[in-house]
């Protein structure tokens, strides 16, 4: 299964460099593991843990996604909320959004929603 950033990546490998193919999957990888669970997660808290500056962080996703970092967050969290909903309507379970939206570290429906809409605009396939 191919990743928002492998997707990106292949998308645009002319117009990044390898430095910054290493950030993006160093940057995919922290994101698919805690975008969904920490809803207070900030660009300092993976420039931390990737040991990148902000600043280039944040140049990065613009320059690759067009976007900036808590649009990028919502994308991984709308991926992970899909799944979410994948696992409920497969183990034959009743359905609360309101739940799922929480457990993918949305903090608001309306959040998740605005996502979820601006992703189908743009044609967005998440995962």
């Amino acid at each position: 299964m191919k990743t928002i950033t492998s997707n990106i990546i292949n998308k645009n490998i002319l117009r990044i460099n390898k430095e910054e193919t290493l950030v993006l999957f160093k940057i995919d990888k922290i994101l698919i593991e805690l975008a969904p669970i920490k809803s207070d997660f900030r660009i300092i808290h993976l420039a931390y843990l990737i040991d990148y500056p902000p600043e280039n962080i944040s140049k990065l996703l613009k320059k690759i996604y067009g976007k900036n970092f808590n649009q990028i967050v919502n994308l991984y969290r709308l991926a992970y909320m899909e799944k979410l909903i994948f696992q409920e309507v497969f183990n034959k379970k009743k359905i609360n959004i309101s739940e799922l939206i929480k457990q993918a570290g949305f903090n608001s429906r309306n959040s998740y929603y605005v996502t979820l809409k601006a992703s189908n605009e743009l044609n967005i396939n998440t995962l």
